[in-house]
């Protein structure tokens, strides 16, 4: 009976480490992590709020290649994706899309995500000077000690949150250098 028990309380234990103890990617932030100061909304010299999927051309070339992800259907908006690669980045814009005009936003197609990958910080680097090949100790100088450091199935990570607003997901290399960013619209 008392293995049962012990069983028992070992059981809820991890339930309750699961459900409450970790934070996972996507997962809102405690205030006492949320980042200050105006949140971050530009990555590889796009706009996340402003730059249209034409003036991203316009400034980075015709894609590479271009995915419809998900279809729209009338009540549901579907998910592109664009994609450069140039030397030494890529850069992969996420958009939805609509094909009711009873959910389309103003043109129709928003930014939902921006991430570059690779080496070249001159095109992957954020607003405030963040850059591909950065040491992640760059993160703390540019945006604050305010962000939450964790692992998600793949690969350790570093999450900041503005709220409210937009977030950014960073990993490195194994020599500590920053090889991908991500920059989140909010939900």
């Amino acid at each position: 009976m008392q293995k049962k028990a012990k069983a028992a309380r070992v059981g809820i234990f991890w339930f309750l480490i699961l459900c409450y103890g970790l934070n996972t990617v996507g997962d809102e932030l405690p205030a006492s992590k949320l980042a200050r100061g105006t949140a971050e909304h530009l990555l590889a010299g796009i706009d996340i709020f402003k730059t249209s999927v034409g003036e991203a051309t316009k400034r980075l070339g015709e894609p590479t290649r271009v995915r419809e992800t998900y279809p729209a259907t009338e009540k549901i908006a579907g998910d592109r994706e664009y994609v450069w690669e140039k030397p030494g980045v890529t850069v992969e814009l996420r958009t939805e899309f609509f094909r009711s005009s009873e959910l389309q936003k103003s043109d129709g197609e928003f930014t939902s995500v921006i991430t570059v990958t690779g080496t070249n910080g001159a095109v992957g680097r954020t607003g405030r000077g963040l850059k591909l090949g950065d040491p992640i100790n760059a993160i703390a100088r540019i945006y604050g000690n305010r962000f939450d450091r964790t692992y998600d199935g793949v690969s350790d990570l570093i999450e900041i949150e503005w709220k409210p607003g937009t977030s950014i997901i960073v990993r490195w290399n194994d020599k500590g250098l920053i090889n991908e960013i991500d920059l989140f619209a909010p939900e």
